[in-house]
């Protein structure tokens, strides 16, 4: 394994020895830098890559993105996005994380509708960042519209999607629809299963949460955290028998 202070020792011989650098190197060396979070070194990268005239490279752009992303500097995510002549879904995708990242959620979802008007195929983490950002802002509408996307699209909605999905709308007060993308998981994780209890019981449902909980069995050993919120959902209801049941799983 290379380690990122590794990486920076070497780039800094390649300079003392006037060894030439090319557009792979400085990209292996800003990756390192945003993984350490060192926004004054990402800087000074940005700086000699553009001195080296690798502004006009997509993959250095990107991992620049990247970079200022990680490094949590919104200001220059965004003026290297907006100055970048070509984008791609890697670039997009990079600049809407940030916006959630930050907190920003209506301009996360704004960035995704002039993507799709861009006519840019978002990919996984595109959507499961947008949907996270319509979970924080309440924007079930929103929400919903992505979900069309999704299926109009044919994206495959696996796990981390169809999580996303039932987060987004358990938040957003609606348990209809995540019951049925729940339904729609093949083989669900554990993650899937304590997010529907948790949107039953965050809704005042606590009889959904343990009319699921039967099914939970069948499937895999009840997680620590599925016990916690059924058995809260038992207390909420007054069902010391139930409870007592549900406590021979522990």
């Amino acid at each position: 394994m290379v380690f990122p202070e590794m990486d920076f020792e070497i780039f800094i011989q390649m300079l003392i020895l006037g060894v030439g650098v090319d557009l792979t190197t400085l990209v292996s060396v800003l990756v390192a830098c945003a993984n350490i979070g060192s926004l004054s070194l990402g800087r000074a990268l940005h700086a000699f890559g553009v001195k080296a005239s690798f502004s006009g490279e997509v993959v250095f752009n990107n991992t620049l993105l990247d970079m200022y992303s990680k490094c949590g500097n919104l200001n220059g995510a965004t003026e290297v996005f907006v100055k970048m002549g070509e984008t791609t879904i890697v670039s997009w995708t990079s600049i809407i994380a940030t916006y959630v990242r930050e907190g920003l959620y209506d301009d996360a979802i704004g960035l995704f509708d002039e993507m799709q008007s861009n006519c840019v195929r978002p990919y996984i983490y595109t959507v499961t960042s947008i949907v996270h950002a319509c979970a924080c802002s309440n924007s079930l509408d929103k929400g919903r519209d992505v979900h069309n996307y999704v299926i109009n699209n044919s994206l495959v909605l696996n796990f981390p999607v169809a999580n996303a999905l039932i987060n987004m709308y358990t938040k957003c007060g609606s348990m209809e629809e995540p019951r049925l993308v729940f339904s729609r998981i093949p083989a669900k994780d554990v993650v899937s299963w304590n997010m529907m209890i948790g949107g039953y019981l965050q809704n005042s449902l606590p009889n959904g949460a343990l009319e699921l909980f039967p099914d939970i069995v069948k499937q895999l050993k009840p997680h620590d955290i599925t016990m916690a919120c059924v058995l809260s959902a038992c207390a909420g209801l007054a069902a010391l028998d139930k409870g007592r049941e549900i406590l021979m799983w522990i």
